[in-house]
């Protein structure tokens, strides 16, 4: 009798990138491209919310002279 293969969901994926060079490539580099834009704006919401109301765009009047100076 004939034995069935059965292969996992991750055997699959694993062949069907890296059965060519160039998909193997491309699948890196879009991937580090997503997780670099996913840790940037993760970091970047961390640094927003701790130190909200302290920004440069925060302050209520800039570049106005104070009530008096001339």
């Amino acid at each position: 009798m004939g034995r069935f293969q059965t292969d996992s969901v991750a055997e699959q994926i694993y062949r069907a990138f890296t059965r060519k060079n160039s998909v193997y490539v491309s699948v890196i580099m879009v991937g580090a491209v997503v997780m670099e834009k996913m840790v940037v704006d993760f970091v970047d919401g961390c640094w927003q919310s701790s130190n909200q109301g302290k920004f440069y765009e925060d302050i209520p009047v800039l570049g106005q002279l104070a009530e008096g100076e001339e």
